[in-house]
């Protein structure tokens, strides 16, 4: 079922034909309004440890889900708010610049990764005491992330998850999956953004599979998009070459008893 009081623009069809869009963003800049332009740059994958990680590309996810926010800046004004496989970290710094209340920006220990969110966080100005860069693989323990979080409510109000679903992530699925249940709050929203970067052996629903458990983990998984006609979430009609945005939520169980 689609929400019907989102608009998403679909970057991918309108910017370019390809699910990479490092080539999408003139000059790596992404504006946000008027006065304010995020500057961004992936970081080089200097070996082959590195190119597994795809993290020296701007993805289409990414992208989408930047814009999403730029439309919806309440979704993240004055939030406290996590990205889970940053890379780049578009999204997180297109929340700083939307005034979200702080934001923990994180990624696999990788030191180049890490090392280059940092200068992304200094190169577009933003303090120490909002942008938190840690790194972290998923599954791990939380703690030292979830301290930084509201401290009323136990987790983040916002999970960012930008193009983390692919063949190289499908067994770390289950991770993920407890990496964001331990990190939002049981009122907080999850934004999850993907292309199917789709092969011969990882067809569309493989990535769909994290969408299952999620469900069966206590979640509501909700489509975002402009027509409703465009996905078949149970009988197929995915399409590769465009952004898939969800949103999650913890399933409420007043609300559960209520519909029965």
């Amino acid at each position: 079922m689609a929400s019907k009081h989102c608009n998403i623009i679909d970057l991918v069809e309108k910017v370019v034909p390809t699910p990479t869009l490092s080539d999408a963003l003139p000059y790596g800049a992404f504006c946000v309004n008027d006065k304010v332009t995020i500057h961004i740059s992936a970081t080089p994958a200097n070996n082959v440890d590195e190119q597994k990680l795809f993290a020296d590309e701007v993805w289409a996810g990414a992208v989408s889900m930047s814009e999403y926010l730029r439309l919806n800046p309440k979704v993240c004004e004055g939030k406290y708010v996590l990205e889970l496989g940053a890379g780049a970290a578009l999204p997180s710094l297109v929340s700083l610049a939307l005034g979200c209340r702080r934001c923990v920006i994180t990624d696999y220990p990788c030191q180049s990764i890490i090392e280059n969110i940092h200068k992304m966080v200094r190169e577009n100005n933003f303090s120490n005491d909002r942008a938190y860069v840690r790194p972290h693989c998923w599954g791990d323990d939380t703690s030292d992330l979830v301290v930084l979080a509201h401290p009323d409510r136990r987790g983040f109000d916002l999970v960012l998850l930008a193009e983390l679903l692919w063949a190289g992530t499908v067994d770390q699925h289950a991770p993920l999956l407890a990496s964001l249940s331990a990190t939002l709050s049981k009122d907080g929203v999850c934004l999850l953004a993907f292309c199917h970067h789709s092969t011969p052996k990882h067809p569309p629903e493989r990535d769909i599979q994290f969408l299952h458990m999620a469900e069966q983990a206590g979640f509501v998984v909700t489509r975002l998009v402009t027509d409703e006609s465009a996905w078949l979430f149970e009988g197929g009609g995915y399409e590769t070459d465009k952004v898939h945005m969800f949103h999650l939520c913890w399933r409420s169980e007043e609300k559960e008893e209520k519909k029965r």
